[in-house]
């Protein structure tokens, strides 16, 4: 007790004396803070702001009035109106409209400068290149461009150059525009940045968002050297950019060309709608619609204006996939892709489902504007190559495909295909104009199985056999319908060791004065050993004047049209039968209604339809 009494006397004097030290570094410093601003004349601020970024970049450097010093809540200059000159003469390199420079304090107070942040207020950066390749932002002169010609002197490893202090720059509200030559001007608003570049011997990083063609677009980046690529070196760089049409991620090396920059390394382009993201790019695509729709690409690319090149690189679109290299040449209005690819499953379902969107249920087309994007907006030569392609329950194996399409000039080979068995070879020609689209088709087919290959393209159960034909057609129209109704052409088929499903034939073979109605329609089969027909397409409609088909005990000849626009299908024939004393040689018939449910009726035909002498106009034909 007596000991902590004697004590505590000398302790208190001691932490009185601790407290009134503290308290007058308050008072200095707080002092020093008010009077600051009126011991540095502004004169001297301006002028060394102005010397700092000329220096750094060897570029004049103006402002608007006299810069507003702030020592609360951290060291601030601030300036108005400032702007940098173009290299190239023209209109200024940068222009802001505020800058707020965060600085040291004690050396402001000796009159000195440091700046270690700024803060841009809506500044706008005019990037242009020159048809000679000189660029505007290439810095030569000042600090920065000493070194760099030192560095390019020395070995490119060397960090001679890299020993300019920088900081941290701060950019709110900005615009950046960008134009090569006399070519239309790219512009980039609402940049807001967080860029952190320490010092030229060091990596430059960056985070923000900014809005390109209305979309707000995330983005975050580094850049290992920038100082090099300034300079003409490459440099590593690695960056992510995120929007509503797209997402874009890349990890490589940028460097200087000629013209511009170029870029090589991994990257990803992953975007929910490839016809949003097109439209997006100023292709100029209706966005209604849904395909193309989910789109991805990944691989090692290329980019040197104006090519991306994709090598060893993985494509996905509407849920197919396809592995291969390929380009695409923005050096005209209409970029141009290239590529040879490798799919083991290609679906198309989709685009059939979007081609369907015209018709309705019972199958009458409805007239719908004809929208394909592919030969109105890009040129292409593209390879394919697949072992199987899709399209609803129709499949295609072993295809060798191509597709070549030049200023709306149309051309797609299939050169190689089995499709149910058969072998399947077919071209399409054409051009696609304004809101129209011109086709002109050839196909030849041989050893087909009839009855899977119409159960999975038609829904049409009616006919087997092998089947060998050719087609040879076109027209031209501004909707889906309007273009099958102006189809001209001619197909013929030839189907062996085949039947023709749901007319029983067979039972009335056996009746001593068979009549239509005994032919059981909707069961049974009637076998044949040939059938021969040749068509012809006219004005909407699938027309045959020569359709005949031979059985053990009888022969069959038909007249008769479908129609390509509605599911309707209608004409007269007779069966002919080995005749006998009790029956009669021939038994004629009408047919009506659609593809699915035939009507088969009695006629009175004075001379029944052979393969060489038929109607020209048959009777019960819609």
């Amino acid at each position: 007790m007596t000991s902590a009494s004697a004590t505590a006397p000398v302790r208190r004097p001691v932490l009185r004396r601790v407290v009134l030290m503290l308290l007058g570094v308050v008072l200095v410093a707080a002092g020093a803070m008010a009077i600051a601003p009126a011991l540095v004349p502004t004169e001297t601020v301006s002028t060394r702001i102005a010397e700092q970024i000329e220096q750094w970049l060897g570029r004049p450097v103006t402002f608007a009035g006299d810069p507003v010093i702030s020592l609360y809540p951290r060291p601030t200059v601030t300036i108005e109106n400032v702007v940098i000159g173009d290299a190239l003469g023209g209109e200024a390199l940068i222009t802001v409209e505020r800058v707020t420079g965060t600085v040291a304090l004690f050396p402001l107070l000796i009159g000195r400068v440091e700046i270690s942040a700024f803060a841009l207020l809506r500044p706008v950066i005019n990037l242009r290149m020159a048809d000679d390749g000189r660029s505007n932002w290439v810095v030569r002169d000042g600090t920065i461009g000493a070194r760099l010609a030192q560095a390019a002197d020395d070995d490119p490893t060397d960090d001679a150059a890299a020993d300019v202090t920088l900081g941290r720059f701060l950019i709110e509200d900005g615009t950046v525009t960008y134009q090569r030559g006399d070519g239309p001007l790219s512009e980039i608003t609402n940049v807001s940045l967080d860029i952190s570049w320490p010092s030229t011997a060091g990596g430059m990083s960056a985070s923000g968002r900014l809005t390109w063609r209305g979309e707000a677009v995330a983005i975050t980046g580094y850049l290992g050297r920038p100082l090099d690529l300034i300079g003409g070196r490459a440099s590593p760089v690695r960056f992510t950019a995120e929007a509503g049409p797209a997402a874009l991620f890349f990890d490589g090396t940028v460097d200087r060309t000629e013209l511009d920059f170029s870029l090589a390394g991994t990257t990803s382009l992953t975007t929910p709608s490839l016809r949003r993201l097109l439209n997006w790019a100023g292709a100029h695509i209706p966005i209604e619609g849904e395909t193309p729709g989910p789109a991805a690409i990944t691989g090692d690319a290329t980019w040197s204006w104006p090519v991306l090149a994709f090598a060893n690189g993985t494509m996905s679109l509407d849920g197919s996939a396809a592995t291969g290299s390929f380009s695409a040449d923005f050096s005209a209005m209409r970029p141009f892709l290239r590529g040879t690819l490798a799919a083991s499953v290609l679906d198309l379902s989709p685009y059939a489902v979007s081609l369907r969107t015209g018709v309705e249920p019972d199958g009458t087309w409805i007239g719908a504007p004809i929208d394909v994007p592919a030969f109105s907006v890009v040129d292409t030569d593209l390879r394919l190559s697949a072992e199987e392609i899709r399209m609803g329950p129709a499949r295609m194996t072993g295809v060798a495909a191509s597709a070549t399409v030049t200023s709306g000039r149309i051309l797609l080979s299939l050169e190689e295909a089995t499709f149910y068995g058969g072998r399947l070879r077919a071209s399409v020609s054409g051009e696609a104009g304004p809101g129209t689209l011109s086709l002109h088709a050839a196909a030849s087919l041989s050893g087909m199985e009839a009855l899977p290959a119409l159960e999975a393209v038609a829904g049409v159960s009616v006919l087997a056999g092998t089947v060998e034909g050719t087609l040879d057609a076109g027209g031209t129209g501004s909707t889906w319908s309007e273009l099958v109704a102006s189809l001209t052409g001619t197909i013929t088929a030839t189907i062996v060791d085949g039947a023709l499903r749901g007319i029983g034939l067979d039972g009335a073979v056996a009746l001593p004065a068979p009549a239509v109605a005994d032919l059981a329609l909707g069961t049974g089969a009637t076998a044949f050993s040939r059938f021969e027909g040749a068509f012809a397409l006219e004005h909407g409609f699938v027309v045959t004047r020569s359709f005949a088909a031979e059985g053990a005990l009888y022969t069959l000849a038909f007249a008769g049209r479908a129609s390509l626009l509605r599911p309707e299908v209608g004409g007269a024939g007779a069966f002919t039968f080995r005749p006998t004393a009790e029956r009669p040689a021939a038994l004629p018939f009408t047919l009506a209604g659609t593809w699915v449910m035939p009507v088969l009726a009695d006629a009175a035909l004075p001379e029944p339809p052979s393969a060489a002498a038929s109607p020209s106009s048959p009777s019960g034909v819609p």
